[in-house]
């Protein structure tokens, strides 16, 4: 494997890829599972690419729409030569996604068993929250690693500024609320004393 000098999108996305490579290295002669997740295709596109760069042995599956199976890609990628890794994409394009989870689900024992050498599926938001859903097993079997399209600085700053709109309506919430209550107590008061 090569040292991590490539340049990314920002410093959090390096630490993700880093941490899938470490993951590779570590789990070599066995099955392990990650979900990269990571919503723009752009970047994962990038971050797959920047893979295969550091570990350029690391096979790869692209799903077309009418995939329903998974581990029979695996199979025939175990059966020439074991790979370093197995990257999956192409989960956001498949027709029937529900099928091709359950369908993992259903092999998870056999992927232990017979798949020594990680594998890397890419996945969006979406599709976590079906894996979640539909297959918990796996989804708890595996370490996920996080890609954002927005840097740490991008996000502390998205972060002050809705702070500062909260505070702001905080403020204005709090005078409206104090000014009627103030009027409702003041009206009260007038009423009462006007009767006595």
């Amino acid at each position: 494997m090569n040292d991590l000098n490539v340049s990314f999108e920002s410093s959090d996305n390096e630490r993700s890829l880093e941490d899938i490579v470490w993951t590779i290295e570590m789990s070599q002669g066995q099955f392990s599972l990650i979900l990269a997740l990571c919503e723009s295709t752009d970047l994962r596109d990038n971050m797959a690419q920047k893979l295969q760069e550091i570990c350029p042995n690391i096979k790869e599956i692209v799903l077309k729409p009418s995939d329903t199976l998974i581990h029979t890609k695996l199979k025939d990628i175990s059966s020439q030569k074991q790979p370093p890794a197995v990257m999956v994409r192409g989960f956001e394009s498949v027709t029937d996604i529900n099928q091709i989870l359950t369908s993992l689900n259903q092999v998870r024992e056999e992927l232990w068993k017979y798949f020594k050498f990680p594998v890397i599926l890419w996945i969006n938001g979406a599709i976590s929250k079906k894996m979640i859903r539909l297959t918990p097993d796996i989804e708890s079997w595996a370490s996920i690693t996080n890609f954002s399209s927005f840097s740490r600085k991008q996000i502390d700053y998205r972060q002050e500024k809705v702070d500062r709109f909260n505070n702001n309506q905080s403020y204005e919430y709090r005078d409206r609320l104090n000014n009627n209550f103030l009027s409702e107590l003041f009206s009260r008061f007038y009423v009462i004393n006007a009767l006595s």
